[in-house]
C-alpha cells in the first residue's frame, strides 16, 4: 500500500516573492491579484490577509503569562 504525502510544501517569503510573476502596476490589478490569491492559498496564508482567520492569543490562556507557542509559531 502506497501512502502519498498530502501536506503541502511550504515555501519561505524569499522563494515565495519570486514566485510572483506579474508584478503589480496601475493596468493589471485583477490579474496580478488573482495570482496572489492562488499563491496565498497554497501556502495556507489566505486568511491571515482577508481576516477570515482570527489572530491567535499572544499569551497561553491559563496564566497570561507564559508566551502561547502557536502564536510563536
Amino acid at each position: 500500500m502506497v501512502v502519498e504525502n498530502t501536506s503541502p510544501t511550504f515555501l519561505s517569503f524569499n522563494t515565495m516573492i519570486h514566485m510572483v510573476i506579474i508584478k503589480l502596476s496601475s493596468s493589471n490589478y485583477l490579474l496580478w491579484k488573482s495570482q496572489l490569491l492562488h499563491l496565498l492559498e497554497s501556502q495556507e496564508l489566505l486568511g491571515h490577509v482577508d481576516e477570515t482567520l482570527a489572530p491567535l492569543p499572544r499569551f497561553a490562556p491559563a496564566d497570561y503569562q507564559m508566551p502561547n507557542i502557536k502564536y510563536l509559531e
